[in-house]
């Protein structure tokens, strides 16, 4: 795994993200919104350099992770061999956005603040 997109409207969620990614070498891009996310998610399929990772907030402006992840996911029915894996991250921690989210097909949910542990475990079990 080495392309990876970070969605998060906090430069301070994104810091912490990137320090504790900073050790798997990856090549990290970073937007601030749904919009942008599925402009260059889009885009890096169009250069035949997808994403193999996306961190999606949920609460963003714009679009929300919710609705960036279920485009996504239609988006990839049209590409062949086209999987990114997703991993939502949030501080919502009720049933109704973990339910939605793996209803909608991501591969992970962290709870914000993201700790390095969890991480480190979804990272294994995703790669």
């Amino acid at each position: 795994m080495n392309k990876v997109l970070i969605v998060e409207d906090s430069e301070l969620s994104v810091d912490i993200l990137k320090i504790l990614l900073e050790k798997y070498g990856l090549e990290i891009d970073v937007v601030e919104n749904g919009e942008l996310a599925l402009d260059y998610y889009k885009n890096s399929l169009h250069k035949s350099d997808p994403y193999e990772l996306i961190f999606l907030d949920i609460m963003m402006p714009k679009k929300d992770g919710q609705e960036v992840l279920e485009e996504i996911r239609r988006i990839e029915k049209t590409y062949k061999n086209a999987k990114t894996k997703i991993i939502m991250t949030t501080s919502l921690d009720n049933f109704d956005n973990v339910y939605k989210s793996f209803k909608n097909k991501c591969d992970g949910y962290l709870i914000k603040p993201i700790l390095k542990e969890k991480l480190d475990l979804l990272m294994k079990s995703i790669t």
